[in-house]
């Protein structure tokens, strides 16, 4: 018995020195050597649990975690590191549980309130996030993860300019840390002021913030500038990063409708959809590209779908008027239209959709009001400038409507 006693202790001594001299490949060796020799010492199974993590072995780290944290249920630390493990392994229900039981145990645990508040973002519970940070703020009031992600959670709060004001408190006290910078861009992006926002998402990513969700919210202000290839590219690295997000796709399926690579865009909605099947956006990519492949009934068929999940979709009733008006329903495509635009009135896309149903009824004066409307929301759409065409021509202006083909033209994709 001594010996054995003996030989663990020697066991957790040499495994703090390998993991000191960052040695975790052999580190790990000893601390499954030691939970083996005594299946119920916390110092091994916790110390095995901490060297998973940091070798990113997150579903083998998990049963260790939970071991660490039966044999010693009150060890903040083996608490954290579980929460910790539920992160990286996108299990943010039981993260928030493990962390709040470890601010439980030790309210100072500063980590513990930092880390616990961007899963409350995840999880859309804002207000509670801000909370979360306040609490760490008590702690330390130059904590720069602490600023930045209360900015965050503001963000999604559409205060907006209150988080650019707590981004830029947070980047006066550390100019390199990521998180400032990416609350910055996510603060621009929702205020349409875009290209700054590209700017400081590139300074976040430059910086560290290398995962899927910079790059995928770069390729959402990069849709808003209508730069439709670097949607494209923004949103594959954000796939190779994580293939599973689902933003990414989107993302990515915009961008190949708008370069009018239909079939891959189609592609693109089965991936969304494969992945959340109550996914607006995934019917909405399809129906586009339906559309635009000329599968007008099957186009209108997921228009349906889409507003079975979302009936307020102003986008979906969009589409679903310009498959109805390709079908040469046109009376039901302008009912549609009617209903998008009460939903969304300053929707550009839906004004030259009503434009493009009164040109299919030949009623051009109005269709030229309705392309005029939404080139004044966006006179950078490609869409609402040749609409507006076709109503000159259909009026006999054609001098006018060559200007405005024109116009088109040097706007397209």
């Amino acid at each position: 018995m001594r010996s054995s006693v003996k030989s663990l202790r020697t066991l957790l001594r040499e495994g703090r020195r390998l993991k000191k001299q960052r040695k975790y490949l052999e580190a790990l060796e000893i601390y499954q050597r030691a939970v083996q020799l005594d299946e119920n010492d916390f110092d091994a199974w916790a110390n095995l649990g901490y060297i998973l993590n940091l070798l990113e072995r997150y579903a083998e780290a998990l049963p260790v975690h939970e071991r660490a944290t039966q044999l010693h249920p009150t060890s903040v630390p083996a608490w954290s590191n579980k929460g910790l493990n539920f992160i990286k392994l996108k299990r943010p229900d039981e993260a928030l549980a493990a962390y709040e039981r470890a601010t439980t145990l030790a309210p100072g645990l500063l980590n513990g309130w930092v880390n616990m508040a961007p899963i409350l973002i995840n999880l859309g519970r804002f207000q509670d996030a801000i909370s979360a940070c306040d609490r760490a703020l008590k702690l330390d009031r130059k904590n720069v993860r602490a600023w930045a992600t209360k900015g965050l959670a503001l963000v999604f709060l559409d205060r907006c300019e209150e988080a650019l004001a707590l981004a830029e408190r947070a980047r006066m006290l550390d100019q390199s840390h990521p998180t400032s910078w990416y609350t910055k861009a996510m603060a621009l992006s929702k205020l349409g002021r875009f290209e700054e926002a590209v700017v400081d998402f590139d300074r976040a990513i430059a910086l560290g913030a290398d995962d899927a969700v910079p790059w995928s919210n770069k390729a959402n202000a990069l849709r808003g500038l209508k730069r439709y290839d670097e949607v494209l590219a923004a949103a594959d690295r954000a796939l190779e990063l994580d293939p599973e997000s689902v933003a990414a796709w989107i993302s990515k399926g915009i961008a190949l409708n708008a370069l009018q690579r239909y079939d891959e865009a189609l592609l693109a909605s089965e991936q969304i959809l494969k992945r959340d099947a109550n996914n607006v956006s995934g019917y909405i990519t399809g129906g586009v590209a339906l559309s635009k492949l000329g599968r007008h009934e099957k186009a209108l068929e997921v228009c349906e779908q889409a507003l079975e999940v979302d009936p307020d979709s102003a986008l979906a009733w969009n589409n679903k008027s310009s498959a109805l008006n390709d079908l040469g329903r046109h009376d039901e495509a302008l009912l549609a239209i009617e209903r998008a635009l009460a939903l969304a009135p300053t929707a550009d896309f839906a004004w030259t959709s009503k434009a493009e149903i009164l040109n299919s009824l030949g009623r051009f004066d109005e269709a030229s009001q309705c392309a005029d409307q939404a080139i004044t929301l966006d006179n950078l759409s490609a869409a609402a400038w040749n609409t507006k065409a076709k109503a000159l021509h259909g009026l006999g202006q054609v001098i006018e409507a060559q200007t405005e083909e024109q116009q088109a033209r040097s706007l397209e994709p």
